[in-house]
C-alpha cells in the first residue's frame, strides 16, 4: 500500500514487484519512474525516448494494460504484475 503522504526525509523506498514472472524487490525513489526504475535493475529493452508519453519507446504492460512507463512512478507499480519488452517473448529466426 502507497502511503498518502510521503516522509519529507524518504529517499528511497523498496517495493515488490512481479516483474515478468519474476518477484522481484527494487529500491526506487518516491518520483523515480518505472522506466528508469526498471532500466536500473538492468532491463534496458524499455527505452527512454521523448519522456512525455508520446512516442511509445517506453511502452510497458502493468496488470496486463500498456502504460507509458515514462510517466509512471515506479512506487505506483508496487504489488503489481509488470511485463517489459524482455517479458514478451524470444527472438527467433
Amino acid at each position: 500500500m502507497i502511503p498518502q503522504q510521503w516522509p519529507v526525509d524518504v529517499v528511497e523506498i523498496d517495493i515488490e514487484v512481479d516483474l515478468n514472472g519474476s518477484p522481484r524487490t527494487m529500491t526506487v525513489d518516491p518520483v523515480q519512474s518505472l522506466a528508469s526504475a526498471v532500466r536500473a535493475e538492468g532491463l534496458t529493452g524499455t527505452k527512454l525516448g521523448c519522456e512525455t508519453g508520446d512516442c511509445g519507446a517506453c511502452a510497458m504492460l502493468l496488470e496486463g494494460v500498456p502504460m507509458a512507463s515514462c510517466l509512471l512512478p515506479a512506487v505506483r507499480a508496487g504489488g503489481r504484475r509488470v511485463t517489459t519488452v524482455e517479458g514478451l517473448g524470444t527472438a527467433t529466426r
